[in-house]
């Protein structure tokens, strides 16, 4: 988990559930955005040749 969120001991089963799909959320959020971001040159320069 890192910095994302503390988890207090003993564990509550839910609390951890509930850290770690937003853990995992977070991080598809990051991938994906990422991913867009590294394909929209390659979309928008497509575009504009499809244009021409």
């Amino acid at each position: 988990m890192g910095g994302y969120d503390v988890l207090a001991q003993p564990f509550d089963t839910q609390e951890v559930y509930r850290v770690v799909f937003l853990a995992w959320h977070a991080k598809k959020r990051r991938v994906q955005g990422s991913a867009e971001r590294k394909s929209a040159p390659e979309t928008a320069q497509a575009e504009s040749r499809a244009t021409t």
